[in-house]
């Protein structure tokens, strides 16, 4: 079995699951060893003839009594201990969820979701598993094991001696084998890891590949990745059949020295000391204990298989569980479910992410009163994106460099903060479900009317409208049913259906055309009076009407101003104008 801190609490859990089921399994191991002292019975009873048909009958109903038994037991113990395995794995499975929800944004950017898929799939799988199947294992062999060979040491104990020395090396190959099944199996998952990293990347940009007719040169990709993980698979499945054919082995030279051994001391009535004289019911009654021993030497093999696979598969899972929650509130901060009124004040804020050197936001400063609607705009890779993230708390905020109405950012709870923030990624999401239920996302209670009414301040609702199942039209994975365009506003109106006091849009209009964007920026002016909007773009023409524009260059604040204030006095600004204008010209 496994014991180590990431599952120790399903043995607590679920400790009287574990403890009837073994009951039951204990009292299976026990009758079912009755079975040869009756077939030597009645073999005693015909050597003397003394077989009657009362007494024929009479073992009969022995035997159907512990076959009765057996089969009630057997019931029990699947019930329970198998039973268990499904609840540990569904439970194994909700905590990784929980944790990889918790885990910050740069552990999801930085490691690919078929590694993770893998793990809540493939490795809950194999650790389950090894509660179920590795506890009956263990059970077999260490009661069935021991009572069978403490019935043959009783029945002859210079045979059983002779029998069992060959499945001594058992334990000493089984060791071995255990460590080398453990690495070989971590290196299978790994592979099988990286062919569903592979395969998730590919699918998801399939068009990509389409577009390049690159069709060849993926599936060769594909192909050295399942191989890799065929190689690896193969190598784990040779290991384990080599020790099957070791185990096979050594139990067919202890049953041949069962039936040359115990033959000549049952032919030639040869005495030993401590030992009654062999005969032929003895030695039946003998081998029917030998054969109950087989399965717990054979179960050797499998809990060895069982746990090397749970090993590897818990070292990984503990890996991600392990991996700490970077980014939560400080201690003291408490959550009070009241809204924002949208005062942002950033001071002197420096930023770099975890596994960088360089700053990304430096020393950045700006004030942001309640009801204004702001601009930010900036090259690619100026801090726009890092910005906003900083005010929804996705990263971990240096003290005293944010204050929401007032407040340190610190000292709101992560709760309240995004609660008063609706956020449209740059990189537009949608879930495989309904456009309703999209945009109903995170208030999945709210009225039609409700999502009607955003999905008309985003500018989709006559889209929406053209669709053969309107609302209830199911997109596709990521959207891609939809254009760039729908996917959009249908996130906008998911971030706007509850009137967010602080509105954040990434970049969120850059897929629609001039005479939409007109009517989402006049929408914002019209319905949002009073509360807080910021918006990235790239265009002059999506922010030139707001309050302020905030401009940033490699991390810097470098303009703060009205359209007409910087057209007049930031070189930077004048350059971006004079560009799109060029473009336009050019179009």
């Amino acid at each position: 079995m496994i014991f180590n801190k990431t599952i120790n609490c399903y043995y607590r859990k679920y400790w009287y699951c574990f403890f009837f089921g073994i009951l039951a399994l204990i009292g299976v191991d026990a009758i079912q060893l009755l079975l040869p002292e009756i077939i030597g019975n009645i073999v005693r009873a015909a050597n003397e003839n003394e077989l009657s048909m009362g007494f024929i009958g009479l073992q009969v109903l022995y035997i159907l009594a512990i076959g009765l038994g057996i089969f009630a037991g057997r019931i029990i113990w699947r019930l329970l201990v198998e039973g268990v395995c499904h609840k540990i794995q569904a439970d194994l499975r909700r905590r990784l969820f929980i944790h990889c929800e918790a885990l910050p944004k740069e552990y999801h950017s930085s490691h690919k979701t078929g590694g993770t898929m893998a793990l809540l799939t493939n490795d809950t799988e194999a650790v389950s598993y090894t509660f179920s199947d590795g506890v009956i294992f263990f059970v077999d062999i260490a009661v069935l094991g021991t009572l069978a060979m403490i019935k043959m040491f009783l029945v002859n104990w210079a045979l059983a001696l002779i029998t069992i020395v060959p499945l001594v090396f058992l334990i000493f190959s089984g060791n071995i084998l255990e460590k080398l099944e453990t690495k070989s199996y971590e290196a299978q998952q790994k592979a099988f890891e990286k062919m569903s990293d592979f395969t998730s990347e590919n699918l998801s940009g399939i068009s990509v590949i389409k577009a390049f007719i690159k069709e060849k040169q993926q599936l060769k990709a594909f192909s050295n990745c399942a191989n890799d993980h065929r190689t690896k698979a193969l190598k784990f499945i040779r290991l384990d059949n080599a020790y099957n054919i070791i185990i096979n082995g050594l139990i067919y030279i202890s049953f041949a020295l069962l039936l040359i051994i115990g033959g000549y001391l049952a032919t030639n009535n040869v005495d030993l000391p401590l030992a009654n004289p062999l005969t032929s019911d003895m030695l039946t009654e003998f081998y029917g204990y030998f054969d109950s021993l087989i399965w717990p030497m054979l179960a050797i093999v499998f809990l060895i298989s069982t746990i090397s696979r749970g090993k590897a598969s818990c070292n990984r899972i503990s890996e991600l569980l392990n991996t700490p929650i970077s980014v939560k509130d400080d201690e003291g901060v408490v959550q009070n479910n009241q809204p924002l009124k949208g005062n942002i004040k950033i001071q002197n804020l420096t930023f770099a992410y975890p596994d960088g050197e360089t700053p990304v936001l430096k020393d950045c400063s700006v004030e942001i009163k309640a009801g204004e609607n702001i601009g930010i705009i900036g090259r690619t890779g100026s801090g726009k994106t890092t910005f906003v993230n900083m005010l929804l708390k996705l990263y971990n905020v240096p003290r005293e460099r944010i204050y929401i109405d007032g407040k340190d950012i610190n000292d709101i709870s992560t709760i309240d903060l995004r609660n008063s923030i609706g956020y449209v990624a740059q990189d537009t999401f949608l879930f495989s479900t309904s456009i309703a239920e999209n945009i109903a996302f995170a208030h999945p209670r709210i009225s039609f009317d409700a999502i009607k009414r955003a999905a008309k301040f985003a500018c989709v609702d006559d889209n929406i409208a053209n669709f053969k199942e309107g609302y209830d039209t199911i997109v596709g994975e990521r959207g891609v049913s939809l254009s760039g365009g729908q996917k959009q506003r249908i996130a906008m109106a998911r971030a706007i259906i509850n009137d967010p006091e602080i509105l954040i849009l990434d970049d969120s209009v850059s897929a629609v055309d001039s005479s939409t964007e007109k009517e989402i920026l006049s929408n914002i002016k019209r319905e949002r009076k009073g509360k807080t909007t910021l918006i990235i773009a790239h265009r002059i023409s999506a922010i030139e009407n707001l309050d302020h524009i905030i401009i940033l260059d490699e991390g810097q604040i470098v303009g703060y101003g009205t359209h007409q204030e910087l057209l007049e006095s930031n070189t930077y600004y004048q350059d971006i104008v004079k560009l799109q204008e060029l473009e336009k010209e050019v179009k």
